[in-house]
């Protein structure tokens, strides 16, 4: 039995959920359905307004405040109140009938997940999942320290809460590269494909049923470092219907004779409107002329119409060389533009 009172100060819309379900509150209606509240404004004039909900007038929500503006109809959030920290589920290996092989794979569930059990959360695929998040089992003993980062993001309302996957590799040059070609291990590659079939068909479905996976156009991504960021450019540009978000770290581009140069300046597919593509690199001795010729091309294809210019980046990392601790310090700023929480204030 609870009911809602929003209050107006200087623009700001606060709601309590307190006493008896479905009375009128000042500035709007908030009324219960099943386990949740619906606010129902009537506001004429009172647009963007940002609020924040309020339990037993002492504990406010996690995170900034959320904004409802003039292009907003419908706006579902899912607050939560006394977890801080996301949880990391380690405890299990995928089985692969299409690569005939296992592997361990770690999920990050964000804040909010045990507390909030009607949310569902999109999915971001990130390869290299065994330098993600603790030094046990992660190059040199250095990781990417994700979960901290996403929690922070979380917290300060940046990102939207993400479920993030952790896939570590068994024969990572095979299964990053698309084309069997020269590298620095000898020849190598070719399997790239059939590793996305994996995500897609195999791991993607068990991630749905496993957790609160979404499965909203849009709310799938991918990233990585490297032939990490190299696989993931490959997923993003030859499956559009599939994932949305791609981050491309350091990404590998001069592999097999610039392929990826000729994919991306041959690729006409049509996105999802969600789609934003980040790519970066070190400077400057992390690939930052041919990264940076990449990204010229990039450039000329958004220019031309190929994406908005606010859904792609390249970022520079000053200083920075190719690896972990230096891609680590860049996440927050990739996960940022790639998780961007539309309905927090920023």
């Amino acid at each position: 039995e609870q009911h809602g009172d929003a209050l107006e100060d200087d623009g700001l819309l606060i709601i309590l959920l307190v006493g008896e379900t479905g009375q009128q509150g000042h500035g709007g209606d908030l009324r219960g359905e099943g386990r949740g509240f619906q606010l129902r404004l009537q506001a004429k004039d009172q647009l963007p307004v940002e609020f924040k909900p309020l339990i037993n007038d002492e504990i406010w929500s996690v995170g900034a405040n959320y904004l409802l503006n003039t292009s907003t109809t419908l706006l579902d959030i899912y607050p939560y109140f006394h977890h801080a920290h996301g949880t990391l589920d380690k405890t299990y290996e995928f089985h692969s009938q299409i690569l005939g092989n296992s592997r361990k794979i770690i999920t990050y569930l964000p804040p909010s997940y045990h507390q909030n059990t009607h949310k569902s959360y999109p999915v971001l695929f990130m390869n290299d999942g065994h330098n993600l998040f603790e030094a046990e089992g992660s190059y040199a003993g250095r990781h990417w320290d994700i979960a901290t980062t996403m929690d922070r993001l979380c917290n300060q309302g940046k990102v939207a809460e993400t479920i993030i996957v952790g896939v570590v590799p068994v024969d990572r040059t095979h299964e990053y590269l698309p084309t069997k070609a020269r590298t620095p291990f000898g020849i190598a590659g070719g399997g790239a494909e059939k590793y996305v079939q994996f995500l897609l068909k195999e791991l993607k479905p068990y991630i749905s049923g496993r957790y609160r996976a979404s499965v909203a156009p849009g709310s799938l991504g991918i990233a990585g470092s490297s032939y990490g960021g190299l696989i993931s450019l490959y997923a993003w540009l030859a499956h559009p219907d599939e994932f949305a978000l791609c981050g491309a770290f350091s990404p590998s581009v001069y592999f097999d004779n610039r392929i990826f140069f000729r994919m991306l300046e041959n690729d006409e597919k049509q996105r999802l409107v969600q789609s934003k593509l980040y790519v970066d690199s070190g400077s400057p001795n992390d690939g930052l002329g041919i990264i940076g010729e990449f990204n010229n091309l990039a450039v000329n294809k958004v220019s031309n119409g190929w994406m908005s210019f606010p859904q792609y980046t390249y970022v520079v990392g000053e200083g920075h060389t190719h690896s972990e601790e230096c891609w680590a310090l860049r996440a927050p700023d990739a996960l940022t533009f790639l998780l961007k929480d539309h309905a927090r204030h920023h």
